[in-house]
């Protein structure tokens, strides 16, 4: 795997980092008879909604995913409507932290905040006045 043209190789979950443009997964099939007849198609669960024909093209490109978690797979065939799938492997496009859960919780709660300060602060004003105009006519009256 490709990110930002940095190769990276491992197994399991592959994270890639927050911002990234691009990237590309190169995949292969052995056959020895013809290897020129392997056709394959390739998919990334959570985003692509069906399989992509890659033909003998073995590497397949994504570009600006959303932070999620992704499974790419991987089938080929050598003739036929055969498919041999390969075992999954999983991304996690992780994100900026403007775009975690908390940070637009922490947020909503400071705007929300900032909405109650600012509605009693205007509240305190216009009792204060209210209080000014009542003394100032009971003093008038006194």
């Amino acid at each position: 795997m490709t990110i930002d043209g940095v190769v990276l190789s491992g197994t399991g979950r592959i994270r890639i980092p927050p911002g990234a443009r691009s990237f590309e997964i190169r995949y292969t099939a052995l056959r020895l008879s013809d290897p020129l007849a392997v056709r394959f198609r390739y998919r990334l669960e959570g985003s692509d909604n069906d399989w992509i024909d890659a033909g003998a093209r073995r590497t397949a490109f994504y570009g600006n995913l959303k932070p999620g978690i992704y499974t790419f797979q991987v089938s080929a065939s050598t003739g036929g409507d055969q498919w041999i799938d390969s075992s999954p492997l999983g991304l996690e496009q992780l994100p900026y932290f403007y775009q975690t859960k908390w940070f637009i919780l922490l947020v909503s709660l400071s705007v929300v905040s900032l909405a109650f300060f600012m509605h009693r602060l205007r509240l305190q004003k216009a009792v204060h006045r209210v209080q000014a105009a009542f003394e100032e006519r009971m003093d008038e009256q006194t």
